[in-house]
């Protein structure tokens, strides 16, 4: 497979496994859109990164995949891969954590519903 050349969005590409992802396919000459909640760690991460755009995005927010779809359908319409990195999880157990019922439901949206 011809991974160069190519528009890829990742989200959670802003740290860990999905900014590794974006800095092996950014030197592959890739053009590469991270998007995460966290503004300020995707800034920090495109500016590490050649061909790099960041967009702040929450996954599980409907209103912000929306307002994504239409930035990516104006900006970037060559997208030609997803890698849907995004996820959670939480130390906790449901005896000790009052929101350990809230804690499981944003994993599950964020890793299965997202």
């Amino acid at each position: 497979m011809n991974i160069s050349n190519k528009t890829i969005l990742i989200t959670g590409g802003g740290s860990g496994i999905g900014y590794e992802i974006a800095r092996q396919l950014s030197e592959k000459g890739n053009n590469i859109i991270i998007v995460g909640r966290t503004a300020g760690k995707l800034a920090e991460a495109a500016a590490s990164l050649q061909n790099t755009t960041a967009i702040t995005v929450d996954v599980n927010s409907e209103q912000d995949v929306t307002n994504l779809v239409k930035q990516i359908s104006e900006r970037f319409p060559s997208l030609s891969v997803l890698i849907n990195n995004a996820g959670r999880a939480f130390m906790y157990t449901h005896s000790e954590a009052s929101d350990s019922f809230e804690k499981a439901k944003q994993e599950m949206e964020t890793n299965y519903f997202a």
